[in-house]
């Protein structure tokens, strides 16, 4: 008989706790030692704050069929998704003042996030290049709603 590793099941709050523990561990990868249980904290929070701001903004909707699921609105296309969180990596970065780029766990985003016809996103959403224009605009965006 073959012993199958487990199916990692996407858009259940398995897939979100997952998620957020693969955060903490990126963002303790290039924190401080005096500061990592902190920025761990702060990143989970910054997390969960986007994700509210989107869903206020109307940039993202909870998707009820799954535990833990959000679809993009139909206006914000692959590549622009892709840049959003790029951006906000990026600004998570830079707000926790860590040393190096906190990588994305991008694995972990497409088992959270639905495109808008609530298909899933493969990961190789995490080639895609935007232009500078794409970049600005979340930028702005992120601005609006994160602290």
């Amino acid at each position: 008989m073959i012993n199958y590793p487990p199916l990692k099941t996407a858009f259940t709050l398995e897939a979100y706790d997952t998620f957020l523990i693969r955060l903490g561990a990126n963002v303790a990868a290039v924190s401080s030692v005096n500061h990592r249980e902190e920025n761990v904290n702060m990143a989970i929070e910054l997390f969960k704050t986007l994700l509210n701001g989107l869903e206020e903004k109307g940039v993202i909707q909870r998707n009820e069929a799954y535990e833990s699921a959000w679809c993009l609105n139909e206006d914000i296309s692959d590549i622009e998704f892709t840049a959003l969180i790029k951006t906000f990596f990026h600004h998570l970065t830079l707000m926790l003042g860590c040393g190096s780029p906190v990588k994305v766990p991008w694995l972990h985003i497409i088992r959270l996030f639905l495109r808008h016809d609530e298909t899933p996103f493969k990961e190789q959403i995490k080639t895609m290049k935007a232009q500078q224009d794409t970049i600005d605009k979340m930028s702005r965006l992120l601005s609006e709603i994160l602290p």
